[in-house]
């Protein structure tokens, strides 16, 4: 059985569909991150089934092999990847999963639609049809959730206008004469200002696995109870990035937005912030695995990359250029000039 976008578990052999997995039972459930950097490490797992670890040695991408799998190819850059020995006896268990809601062919349409809406992109691009090319890969991410409580010193700026006044000498056909000049003056009044924020952030997403080139958003709202069956036939990636070394990127979301909660606080036209101090409380976090896309191409001998996000089917990616087409479109510029010049010169 394999998982269908849109349809469901379904045989590939003989088309027998077994209808979506449901946990109507089952709840998300986030972990709490102070328990978690107390617990061993090796009891964190979901080796049980002896998955083993295998990376890629041409571009670093972690992933999972079965127990009878000896061998795949990197969703990322199509090379052989190799198997280290070893139990994946120390990974978080995934706990909700965003199902694959856009399909192979309708991500290859997504990029030959992508492809067709860029200016000076060759005409035999856009007739790219390798959809063995095209890999799905459920990747891994982290959401994190935190109580903030801060406090702040700053200063509040205030503007005001003032009337200045000026005074020059002018010499005009041999006489001299005082001018008075006036003019509004913008000045901003400083005032010593402190005080306290307090929020809750929730589903911070931070990346768990092999950085890529392009960023991509997510509706997490569409997220599942984790359930193999909503894997099966896709590849999933296994993070490199464990949760105490992920929080600190999430700790650098919530400064900024708290940075701004604090200007927003000491109000004025202009604000400036000396120090904050913040405590976390009820930090909890959860793994979960995030649809996308990856793919490479090749065009005039050159390698390019773009990904498609397997929930909104948005393309982000790498393009070559018709070198003749924007040949074409200089020369007809200059012809257009050069056209423009001779009328001019003969009205002249």
């Amino acid at each position: 059985m394999e998982f269908v976008p849109g349809v469901g578990l379904k045989c590939p052999y003989c088309g027998h569909v077994a209808g979506v997995p449901r946990n109507e039972d089952q709840i998300i459930e986030e972990s709490s991150f102070e328990e978690y950097l107390k617990s061993p490490r090796t009891a964190r797992g979901y080796g049980a089934d002896g998955a083993r670890q295998v990376v890629c040695t041409s571009c670093g991408a972690a992933g999972r092999l079965g127990r009878d799998a000896v061998s795949t190819r990197c969703a990322y850059c199509g090379s052989p990847v190799v198997v280290e020995d070893g139990f994946d006896d120390g990974i978080v268990r995934p706990e909700a999963v965003v199902p694959f809601q856009v399909t192979q062919a309708q991500a290859l349409d997504r990029f030959q639609a992508w492809i067709a809406s860029l200016w000076f992109a060759p005409n035999e691009l856009k007739r790219l049809k390798e959809t063995d090319r095209v890999a799905g890969v459920y990747r891994p991410y982290w959401t994190f959730d935190a109580a903030t409580h801060s406090f702040y010193h700053g200063e509040r700026g205030d503007h005001y206008w003032v009337t200045e006044h000026t005074t020059t000498t002018e010499h005009v056909d041999g006489q001299t004469r005082t001018v008075s000049k006036s003019r509004q003056a913008r000045k901003t009044r400083w005032t010593s200002v402190s005080g306290q924020v307090s929020h809750f952030f929730d589903d911070l997403l931070i990346a768990a696995g092999r950085p890529l080139g392009w960023d991509t958003r997510y509706n997490l709202g569409g997220l599942r109870p984790y359930d193999p069956g909503f894997l099966a036939g896709w590849q999933a990636e296994r993070y490199t990035l464990p949760p105490e070394r992920a929080w600190p990127a999430a700790k650098k979301i919530v400064d900024e937005e708290i940075d701004g909660l604090v200007r927003e606080e000491i109000g004025g036209d202009e604000q400036r912030v000396h120090s904050v101090r913040t405590g976390y409380s009820a930090v909890k976090f959860k793994h979960i695995l995030l649809p996308l896309y990856v793919a490479g191409y090749f065009y005039a001998g050159k390698a390019y990359r773009f990904q498609v996000n397997g929930q909104s089917g948005e393309v982000k990616g790498e393009r070559p250029y018709s070198f003749w087409k924007i040949f074409f479109l200089v020369v007809g510029i200059l012809a257009a000039l050069g056209l423009v010049a001779l009328v001019v010169a003969a009205r002249g």
